[in-house]
């Protein structure tokens, strides 16, 4: 099966991942990728950006390197009622949204 995208990635924003969102895109394009999607996490994982980075997205191109970008987020689900970690007007600026439950979030 030859894979055409991949929406859930990270970079060093999201205080655990190895690589910077440059070295994900040439990934994506040595793989033969359409399409990849940013998804660094919210605030309540310890060591991710808060929403001022995800508000910065809007610098990102929607083509780089032959690859199509979708710039997204991976929110923390953070009670029965399904709140996210993540302020609902930034949510209208994003492509998508991971909805995850994490520890210690």
């Amino acid at each position: 099966m030859k894979l055409l995208f991949d929406l859930h990635t990270h970079t060093l924003a999201s205080g655990h991942a190895y690589s910077s969102l440059k070295e994900n895109i040439e990934a994506a394009r040595d793989k033969g990728l359409l399409a990849m999607g940013t998804s660094d996490h919210a605030k309540s994982i310890p060591g991710a950006c808060g929403p001022l980075f995800f508000k910065n997205y809007k610098i990102i191109r929607n083509e780089i390197m032959g690859v199509r970008i979708y710039k997204g987020i991976e929110a923390n689900i953070m009670d029965r009622k399904g709140t996210l970690d993540v302020p609902e007007g930034l949510l209208k600026t994003l492509d998508y949204v991971i909805a995850s439950l994490h520890l210690p979030a």
